[in-house]
This record gives structure tokens, sequence and C-alpha cells, in this order.
């Protein structure tokens, strides 16, 4: 399987996974809350009320937008994930000169439980004027995610930078150029 193909797999299968558990160990010392799993009803634990979700990103993401920042609309590949207590809607495309992807997902979870999942690799930024964090999670070179507060929950844009090197890429190479698309589709919102 080539890196192209992988890389989109990944993708795909991190943007449904977003608001899951993390499988990684807990490092001592470390905010735990940044590596726990949302509760759910299985769990015995109350699930919150969750509101509907406002926007998808595959419907309310215009063509033309998308030619703009560089993305074939013609490779839209679609998602949605609602294991109960929560829902999340995604797109993702390919770049023209397919170098990069680009993935929205809207999902009804908490700003603040994205906050604590992503604790140990994100740092709080505004998007033309909204609440957001920006990371990379560690096992994932090149990759970058903004995250930003909406009135349902959030909406993530994710990049994939398939001319990256597999490992030694800085948060500021696999960040490069993502904030402008965030606010492109902050405008949506």
């Amino acid at each position: 399987m080539s890196r192209k193909t992988r890389a989109i797999a990944l993708l795909s299968a991190s943007m449904m996974l977003s608001a899951a558990c993390s499988t990684e160990a807990e490092t001592p010392g470390a905010d735990s809350s940044a590596e726990r799993p949302l509760p759910t009803e299985a769990d015995g634990a109350e699930s919150p009320q969750r509101s509907e979700i406002a926007f998808d990103p595959c419907s309310d993401i215009p063509s033309t937008l998308l030619g703009e920042l560089g993305y074939d609309p013609g490779t839209q590949d679609t998602s949605k994930f609602d294991p109960g207590n929560y829902e999340f809607r995604s797109c993702m495309w390919l770049s023209i000169s397919r170098q990069y992807s680009l993935g929205v997902m809207a999902g009804n979870v908490t700003f603040a439980e994205e906050q604590a999942k992503n604790a140990a690799y994100s740092t709080a930024v505004d998007v033309a004027g909204r609440e957001a964090i920006i990371g990379n999670e560690p096992a994932e070179n090149d990759t970058c995610f903004v995250s930003m507060r909406t009135d349902f929950g959030i909406v993530i844009v994710t990049r994939i930078d398939f001319d990256l090197p597999m490992e030694g890429a800085t948060p500021e190479q696999r960040c490069d150029g993502i904030m402008a698309e965030a606010e492109a589709i902050e405008a949506l919102l």
C-alpha cells in the first residue's frame, strides 16, 4: 500500500475516532484528562445532552471554495460516526497536486472535551475571532489539526502533507498553511 493510500486511510480513521480514547499509556505526571475517553452510557456514566450538528462539511463547503484552496472537489470522501452518545460528520478531499489532503469534521462533543483530549500536544489559537486549538498528534508526523469551538460543539480542520518525511517533521512544517484553510472554513460557520 502506498504512503498516500495509508495516509488517506489514517485520516479517515482518525477523523472518525477523534473523540475516542487514546491507546497510548499514560505518562506519570501528565494530565491524564488528555488520555481519557469520552464517557459512554455503557460505562455507567450519564451522557451529556448533545446539540444537533448545524454544519455538514460535505454539503456546506462550496466546491468553489475547495478549488480556491487548491483541493479537488471530485475527490470527496464522506463519513459519519455515531456511536450513540455523540456524532461526527466528516469529509476529506485531495489537493489538485495530490500533495495534501484536507479533512473537515463537525462534531457535537464540547470544545472543553476536545481541549482535554488534546492538551498534551495542542496550543490555544484564535481563528478569525473564534476560540480554537492547533496541534499535531505525536504518532502522525505529517498531520496537523485546528479544532474550533462552535455553538453545537466543534469543527476540526485536519491536513496531511504527503511530501513531509515520515519522521522528523517539525510542528511548524506540519502546520504550515493550515490556519488559512481553517479561516476559510470558519467563515462558513
